[in-house]
């Protein structure tokens, strides 16, 4: 969406609001607990919401694909809010059900699948119909997606849901008149250092991304160029950031990845700069950039949704889980918006240069939160410390 907002003359800050069209995953937390409390008589606990929500969200598509942002952008925006929303619901099922039946020694590989995922779609998403939008046009791109997802829904028929893993209490299994509480949850003080550590990744991580999708259309790239680079490098090295986390959480601690990260986003921020200004103009250059956002992308994703597995395991995991996501959707959509009207202001040199600056100020109170409140998360899976007891209400 950014880049054929772009392609059609969109102000940078309207390009950053269009954020606001994925609230349905930053407000998980004001939801999350009535999948919990209302599970659907049909299917499985976890099984049933997965199912209406994604026929929902295929009826909408359908319906998208009848109109085009070209022709007005009002009624395709809410037609993508609902969309996203019963794509969100569906999603909080999905993680649910991950932190449902995952094994401690299975959460940062169970995470780093999910991020894998998660590129896979964006690079078929992102590239594939992208490329095939500059082509095709809107209605048949979309009727296409649609097509697609539904190809992709159809195995979920046909799987039985599988039992809670034994961190689960007999009497969170038997006991129905246990309701989920999400403000103990949220009381925590490890709950409250994670909140303030996806503030800092989003700030570090997220919010350059976008800005940099302009960037790309402003340097003369068209939306079939744009997607045929996140086809064939972005997604792909996404990938590859996950699978190199699986590896070092398997070895290392959780800070020394975060401080790493922080470091390489600073590098990044001032390739970035360099880009903008012209000062590298070699593409080998912008290949590097490009190259080492997409790593940073999908080795911080990884490593954030092993957190969240990793904090969320027990009696109310859906809602555990709910709040984190939504927290962390919602700050990563508010730095978003923000870096958007930002970069607009500054130019993207400035904008870069600071947050290049800031990535590398943060490095210091990462370490501190590992070292403090977040301690019994910090731990590489190898270690018998890295188990997380189950919380109980």
């Amino acid at each position: 969406m950014p880049v054929i907002l772009r392609s059609h003359g969109f102000s940078l800050g309207a390009i950053g609001m269009m954020a606001l069209l994925y609230s349905p995953w930053a407000l998980k937390f004001l939801y999350s607990s009535i999948l919990e409390r209302f599970p659907l008589p049909i299917a499985g606990r976890r099984k049933g919401w997965i199912m209406i929500t994604r026929v929902m969200a295929l009826v909408t598509l359908f319906l998208l694909a009848g109109n085009s942002p070209e022709q007005g952008l009002v009624l395709p925006i809410c037609l993508i809010l609902a969309m996203n929303f019963f794509f969100a619901v569906s999603d909080l099922a999905v993680d649910g059900y991950a932190t449902d039946i995952l094994l401690p020694k299975e959460r940062s590989w169970g995470a780093c699948l999910q991020i894998t995922g998660n590129f896979a779609g964006f690079m078929v998403g992102g590239g594939v119909f992208l490329i095939l939008y500059h082509h095709l046009g809107w209605e048949i791109t979309l009727w296409l997606m649609a097509c697609f997802i539904l190809l992709l829904t159809m195995p979920m028929a046909f799987h039985k849901e599988l039992t809670r893993n034994y961190w689960q209490t007999k009497k969170a299994d038997k006991d129905p008149s246990q309701k989920p509480h999400p403000l103990s949850f949220v009381a925590r003080p490890q709950t409250k250092a994670l909140f303030v550590l996806l503030v800092i990744a989003a700030i570090v991580f997220k919010s350059g991304y976008q800005v940099r999708l302009s960037l790309l259309a402003d340097l003369g790239m068209n939306p079939g160029q744009i997607g045929s680079l996140t086809l064939w490098a972005g997604s792909p090295l996404s990938m590859v950031g996950t699978i190199l986390t699986g590896v070092f959480l398997k070895r290392t601690a959780m800070n020394k990845l975060f401080q790493t990260a922080c470091a390489l986003a600073g590098l990044l921020g001032f390739l970035s700069w360099g880009v903008a200004g012209s000062i590298f103009s070699s593409k080998w250059v912008l290949a590097a950039m490009i190259g080492l956002e997409q790593i940073l992308m999908g080795g911080i994703m990884a490593a954030i949704y092993t957190l969240i597995l990793r904090a969320s395991v027990g009696p109310q995991s859906g809602t555990d889980y709910g709040i984190l996501c939504g927290v962390q959707h919602l700050t990563s959509f508010c730095a978003v918006i923000a870096a958007g009207y930002l970069s607009q202001a500054l130019g993207y040199g400035p904008f870069y240069i600071f947050l290049a600056l800031g990535s590398l100020v943060f490095i210091f109170p990462v370490k501190r939160l590992f070292l403090d409140s977040l301690r019994s998360l910090n731990q590489p899976d190898s270690e018998p410390g890295s188990v997380t007891k189950p919380f109980s209400s």
